[in-house]
This record gives structure tokens, C-alpha cells and sequence, in this order.
């Protein structure tokens, strides 16, 4: 769609077509297919940064923007050892993240809601075998990592932290407004 098109559209007539013919916004999980997960490879391989909620002690969540990484549909990220997010994951490991790459017109909008179980990796040769990943995608990073001969590291009070999903609203406004897919994320689709 060009930028005319996506400024004539109206909003309003998209979103009461979908609730007319889904019955709401969302409709049943289904599963993850190669399209589907086309899509979210795109978002990820695009996007560096996320924003991830994790639920605190009190019962209320707590929002913070994360840089992550990638390996298939796990994304993994770093945090000191002993910020509140950690403390919040090891606790309860229950997440949601989003992601939303820049847009210019809501017609344009492609993103992601996820729920996720967090897991801190805690085997050296695990982190040492993605890291470089995220040095890659975040290069201004590498000031703060530690070596061992070619093997990057990160920095001594650090964790990184493995994102599982479980259901992921893929969202896709250049299709209709509130237009989502909510994707069931089954343990063979790893």
C-alpha cells in the first residue's frame, strides 16, 4: 500500500468488519505455521530492542526495555544479576514482551505481543555459543564484554535470561485495522 492509500482508509469500517466476522478481536489460538513464522523471524531479525514485563512481588508488573537477541523463536537477553526484572523472573517466571518496529501511519503497523516463560541460562558454554549474537546486533555492547580467546562473554554481574513463548498476537495493521493472528506456540515448533 502507498501512503495515499493507507491515509484514505478508514479505520473505523476495518475494525467493525473484524469484530463482525471473528466475533472480536481475537479469535482461537492457532498453530504456528511457516508463514506465521516468517513474520516473526522478520520482526526479530529486524528489532533490537523490546519491552518486557514481568510481575513484581506486589502483583503489579513492571515494564522495561530490553536489547535481545535471537536463536529460532527463544530470545535472550542480559540484565544485572540483581535488578528488580531478575529478582521479578526467578520469582515468577511468567513474561509478556512486545515488539514494535517503527511505522509512519497506523495502516502500516506490524508487531508483536508474546507471553513467555523466562529462564536464566546459567551454563557457561550456552551463553558463550549466542553472545556473539548480540554483539552483532547491538556492537556498542562489545566495550562491556569479556573474551576468552575468541569467545565473548558478558561483562562479571551480569545474567542472561532465555524467552520462551508460549502464545504470540502477531499483529498486522497493513491487512485491516486490529487485524491479529494469536498464535499458539507448541513445544514442536522449537
Amino acid at each position: 500500500m502507498n501512503n495515499q492509500t493507507i491515509n484514505k482508509r478508514n479505520f473505523k469500517e476495518e475494525l467493525t468488519a473484524i469484530i463482525a466476522e471473528k466475533g472480536g478481536l481475537t479469535g482461537a489460538p492457532i498453530k504456528l505455521n511457516d508463514k506465521l513464522r516468517q513474520r516473526l523471524m522478520d520482526i526479530y531479525s529486524t528489532e533490537t530492542e523490546g519491552s518486557l514485563a514481568t510481575v513484581r512481588t506486589d502483583g503489579w508488573p513492571q515494564a522495561n526495555v530490553i536489547d535481545f537477541w535471537h536463536v529460532g523463536l527463544d530470545l535472550y537477553f542480559q540484565t544485572l544479576e540483581n535488578a528488580q526484572k531478575a529478582v521479578n523472573m526467578e520469582r515468577d517466571s511468567r513474561v509478556s514482551l512486545t515488539i514494535t518496529p517503527p511505522f509512519n501511519d497506523f495502516g502500516e503497523m506490524l508487531a508483536l505481543s508474546m507471553a513467555a516463560r523466562a529462564e536464566k541460562v546459567t551454563e557457561r558454554s550456552k551463553i558463550g555459543e549466542t553472545y556473539h549474537l548480540f554483539l552483532e546486533r547491538v556492537p556498542h555492547m562489545k566495550e562491556f564484554a569479556e573474551y576468552e580467546s575468541d569467545i565473548a562473554y558478558p561483562a562479571p554481574g551480569m545474567a542472561v535470561y532465555r524467552l520462551r513463548p508460549e502464545l504470540i498476537s502477531l499483529i498486522d495493521f497493513t491487512k485491516g485495522y486490529g487485524n491479529m493472528d494469536l498464535v499458539k506456540i507448541g513445544k514442536d515448533d522449537f
